[in-house]
């Protein structure tokens, strides 16, 4: 199967989706991989830490997940395509 195209990608902002029994939110396509930044929506925000490892604000929790599989480059990623099969 072959990788969308990064133009191909951009129609999943703001996509809605359940991955591993949680709510997502589509919010960012990296062109560099490509790949997908997803929000969660079912989870409390955590706490994000500075360089020194000290916690200052709640954030909200995010997952960069690439369209590739990063061990089988031809192969789209698991996560990915459960996403991609929203659209279809």
């Amino acid at each position: 199967m072959h990788s969308p195209a990064y133009t191909e990608l951009q129609q999943l902002l703001g996509l809605a989706v359940t991955l591993e029994g949680k709510r997502y939110l589509v919010i960012e396509i990296l062109e560099d991989g490509p790949s997908v930044v997803v929000e969660c929506l079912d989870l409390e925000p955590g706490v994000q830490t500075n360089q020194f490892g000290d916690g200052h604000r709640r954030a909200p929790r995010h997952i960069t997940i690439p369209v590739c599989s990063p061990n089988e480059p031809e192969r789209l990623d698991p996560r990915f395509q459960l996403i991609w099969s929203n659209l279809t």
